[in-house]
């Protein structure tokens, strides 16, 4: 899954992904971010599912999804 907030960009993996869709998620995810205009400091990064960092988990934090 992809989660674009303009300056984050996350590409989140679940645990059972395969490799494949590994790889078609990091060219996907590297396409949108240099596709559209970003601030200087908008950053891409690659979560793994139960290694999600809490700057991640509070964009859902009013959401019913809880890590």
């Amino acid at each position: 899954m992809i989660f674009d907030f303009a300056g984050e960009v996350y590409l989140w993996q679940g645990k059972n992904s395969s490799l494949n869709a590994r790889s078609i998620g990091i060219k996907f995810a590297q396409k949108i971010f240099s596709d559209y205009k970003r601030p200087s400091w908008a950053s891409l990064r690659k979560i793994n599912e139960g290694h999600e960092q809490i700057l991640f988990q509070e964009k859902f934090k009013d959401s019913f999804y809880f890590f």
